[in-house]
């Protein structure tokens, strides 16, 4: 396998657009569809043979069950899109693992004056998942954390990508489409 490497810098949409995906993926998110269609179901129900107050209440609760978790999780990528996250990543795609640097960090190594960018290996067989969405590929540690890498950013060098993820993941464990 090739080295493959490349920058990408993550936004605040691009971290929404990851936690939507994970949580309408996982129970969690179906389960509040679900909720929402049983409260408007329990509205068109009960409409005229319960008080006015019982129609609201479960209009309400069916609009808070859809609405509440994606207002939540705009609110929360913003959050997560600050400190390092906020300036440009290094992804090198090596025989060791997927490597992710942050230009213009550094760390002392054991040599004094020898400074290292700080850097995080996720080894192969690691890596719990790949996945491509409509705008983004997301490389997954474990069933909840991922590396987001914005489409926009890779374009260029996608196949490349695709060729590393593809020699180094089994079938099971990639999910990739353009």
């Amino acid at each position: 396998m090739k080295n493959v490497t490349f920058d990408a810098k993550l936004r605040a949409e691009d971290m929404y657009e990851f936690n939507l995906y994970h949580a309408y993926t996982s129970s969690q998110g179906w389960m509040s569809f679900v909720f929402a269609i049983l409260a408007f179901v329990a509205t068109a129900v009960t409409w005229g043979s319960v008080s006015m107050g019982y129609s609201i209440a479960y209009i309400v609760i069916g609009i808070l069950f859809l609405v509440y978790m994606p207002i939540i999780l705009k609110l929360r990528s913003k959050a997560q899109v600050s400190g390092v996250l906020q300036g440009t990543l290094h992804y090198s795609l090596e025989d060791r693992g997927v490597v992710v640097s942050v230009p213009g960090t550094e760390v002392l190594v054991t040599e004094p004056n020898q400074p290292q960018e700080q850097e995080a290996v996720l080894p192969w067989n690691l890596i719990y998942k790949a996945v491509t969405t409509k705008n983004e590929l997301l490389i997954f540690s474990n069933r909840v954390n991922a590396y987001v890498i914005p489409k926009r950013e890779i374009e260029d060098i996608y196949p490349d990508i695709k060729e590393a993820l593809e020699d180094k993941l089994p079938v099971h464990r990639r999910k990739l489409k353009w």
